[in-house]
């Protein structure tokens, strides 16, 4: 279950990626000033998705829910399991879309001082 989980998360990150390569394809040639905004754009987004997996009222009860089927040995539907999979995975987004974004606003003000 382990590798499934692990080949899971590379292609949410592969996904994730694609998309950042398509929003500058999409604002062309990224310059520094482009590459600020996708940065910060994306640890809005990553600080966004934290904040609705850690603060919305329906994922406490859903929770819950998942917890008491697991501690009695139920099996879970797939929403479920991708329920608990966006739960649980609140932290990792952060740290990665915080850490993308930094890293490419970094790159932006580099640009800027190049030029």
């Amino acid at each position: 279950m382990k590798s499934r989980s692990n080949k899971f998360e590379s292609f949410i990150k592969i996904i994730i990626l694609s998309i950042l390569v398509w929003v500058a394809f999409v604002f062309g040639y990224p310059d520094g000033g482009r590459l600020i905004i996708i940065g910060i754009l994306i640890i809005g987004f990553g600080f966004w998705y934290k904040v609705y997996i850690k603060w919305y009222p329906n994922t406490k009860s859903l929770n819950e829910k998942i917890q008491n089927k697991i501690a009695n040995n139920q099996e879970l539907s797939k929403l479920e399991k991708f329920s608990l999979f966006n739960i649980n995975s609140g932290s990792w987004m952060w740290r990665m879309c915080s850490r993308l974004g930094v890293a490419i606003v970094v790159i932006g003000f580099i640009m800027l001082i190049i030029k």
